[in-house]
């Protein structure tokens, strides 16, 4: 846990970036679509692990200022996670497969409620990674346009990373 929350920005960025960087550098004749499916799931691991990490912890030295809940949190990540899992398993059957049978409208009416919530677990859990650390520097309950910053930061993780780390070595630095 301390090393998503302590490390340099580099070996972060290294572990959510490399495996898309590896799946480009496989020779087509060999590649299949389960690499792509493989790397996308390699690189959301760490990312999502992060964001428990630094959510928890965040919210455990903010919880003075403004109680959020962490139930709610871990829900939504282990939810985002798991549905992509399984839409990247499910693309990688059918391209691989190179027909799509009748059990894929099955799935597409599952999956597109799950999408729909897919995409709000992960607005939700990247909100509140935000508003903790935002909370946490400010000092006082925050608002959205306290933590707009942050979040957007924390939405384009690659480029956010560079400065966002920095500040949570901060704050997990200084004596509790």
């Amino acid at each position: 846990m301390t090393f998503f929350l302590t490390a340099d920005a580099w070996k972060l960025f290294t572990l959510n970036v490399s495996p898309l960087l590896l799946v480009a550098f496989i020779p087509t004749e060999h590649y299949t679509h389960v690499h792509l499916a493989a790397a996308s799931l390699l690189a959301a691991a760490p990312l999502m692990l992060w964001m428990y990490f630094a959510g928890t912890e965040l919210q455990k030295l903010a919880a003075s200022y403004e109680r959020l809940g962490l139930g709610f949190f871990t829900f939504n990540l282990i939810f985002a996670f798991l549905y992509l899992l399984s839409f990247c398993m499910l693309l990688a059957v059918v391209f691989d497969r190179g027909r799509i049978g009748p059990e894929f409208g099955v799935y597409l009416g599952i999956a597109i409620p799950a999408q729909l919530y897919a995409i709000f677990a992960l607005y939700h859990a990247v909100f509140f990674v935000s508003k903790c650390l935002t909370i946490l520097e400010l000092r006082r309950p925050v608002h959205f346009r306290d933590a707009a910053r942050t979040f957007f930061l924390l939405w384009f993780f690659p480029i956010g990373v560079w400065y966002i780390q920095p500040r949570m070595k901060l704050i997990f630095s200084q004596p509790k």
